[in-house]
């Protein structure tokens, strides 16, 4: 994905992804990234939370389980719904937990509140999937929702991932680049070597999932980063 291009997210959660052999969004696992649940049982994640690109909203209903306020932003209206049903069918089973999760369709780099709100930001696989263009913005747009002293939490694809280059897919980002990324808005505290799991595209090239680590699940670990860092007061 190039600087110009904006991938049709909505299309691949309709299951019309422009990459041959792709049903189902590949990162769209049923749970939420290990990487994200370990920094909230690490204590590192407080509330009210935005969820940025929440997908279908097991990031988001995980944290309600935990306790947490969460909103979930996604530009896909076709997610979003899926995350309403997820969250009315727990609810419906008693198993929402002690916290709440709200969904809103918007492109997270229009996103507006009326008051800053947000204590922590989790960004679980979004960053990676913006025009370069739009990083701007998205960091703007994410510091006029939070409070002074919040936190952002950034997993996103590494120059490591094993992409086909003649295939639509994510911005993979270097440590140079990624460390210089957050500009006026964010302070980097931290940034360590993570994985995104994820299924195996269909289409994938022979010999791929040879080379990459598996969980117990057979779902392939591909080469990651989790970025840290606080508003910039």
């Amino acid at each position: 994905m190039n600087d110009n291009e904006a991938a049709d997210f909505d299309a691949v959660y309709r299951g019309e992804s422009p990459i041959e052999n792709m049903t189902s969004p590949p990162w769209d696992i049923g749970e939420p990234q290990p990487a994200m649940t370990a920094l909230v049982r690490a204590g590192r994640v407080h509330g009210p939370v935005l969820d940025a690109g929440c997908g279908t909203g097991d990031t988001s209903l995980y944290l309600a389980e935990c306790g947490f306020t969460v909103t979930g932003v996604d530009g896909s209206p076709t997610a979003i719904a899926a995350a309403r049903d997820k969250a009315h069918h727990r609810a419906q089973s008693g198993g929402s937990g002690p916290g709440s999760a709200e969904f809103v369709t918007s492109d997270v780099t229009t996103f507006e509140v009326a008051s800053p709100r947000f204590a922590t930001v989790l960004d679980s696989t979004l960053y990676h999937s913006l025009a370069v263009s739009a990083r701007e913005p998205y960091f703007a747009a994410i510091h006029q929702a939070c409070v002074p002293g919040a936190s952002l939490h950034i997993l996103c694809f590494s120059t490591r991932a094993p992409f086909p280059p003649d295939q639509p897919g994510p911005n993979l980002l270097s440590e140079d680049e990624l460390r210089g990324a957050f500009g006026r808005h964010w302070v980097l505290d931290e940034l360590t070597p993570a994985t995104i799991t994820s299924h195996l595209p269909g289409g994938a090239p022979a010999g791929v999932r040879d080379e990459l680590e598996t969980d117990e699940q057979g779902r392939v670990l591909l080469p990651a980063w989790r970025a840290s860092a606080h508003r910039n007061d």
